[in-house]
C-alpha cells in the first residue's frame, strides 16, 4: 500500500469484512456507503494519488478548509474519515 487510493480500497474492504473493527463490530452498509461517498466526493481527487507519507498536517488543514467552504457540515465527516484511515494504516 503506497498511495491513499490503495489505502482507501484496503480500508473499505477491511471494514466490510469485519477485519477492521474499531468498536468491535462490523460497520453498517449505510455507514460504509456514506464513507465511500465522502472519499469519492472530497478526498479521492485531492489525495488519492499521493504517497501516504507525503500528507502533512498543513495539507490536511488546507483540505478541510476547502471542504468547509464547499459544505460546512461535511468538514467534520471528512476529518473523521481521514482519522479512521490513519488509525487503520497504523
Amino acid at each position: 500500500i503506497r498511495t491513499w487510493a490503495e489505502l482507501a480500497a484496503t480500508y473499505f474492504t477491511a471494514c466490510e469484512t469485519g477485519a477492521y473493527r474499531p468498536r468491535r463490530r462490523k460497520k453498517a452498509a449505510s455507514t460504509l456507503a456514506g464513507e465511500r461517498w465522502i472519499w469519492g466526493k472530497y478526498l479521492k481527487d485531492r489525495i488519492g494519488d499521493d504517497v501516504i507519507g507525503s500528507l502533512t498536517k498543513a495539507r490536511v488543514r488546507g483540505i478541510l478548509q476547502e471542504v468547509l467552504v464547499l459544505a460546512p457540515s461535511q468538514s467534520n465527516k471528512v476529518r473523521s474519515l481521514l482519522s479512521q484511515m490513519f488509525n487503520y494504516a497504523i
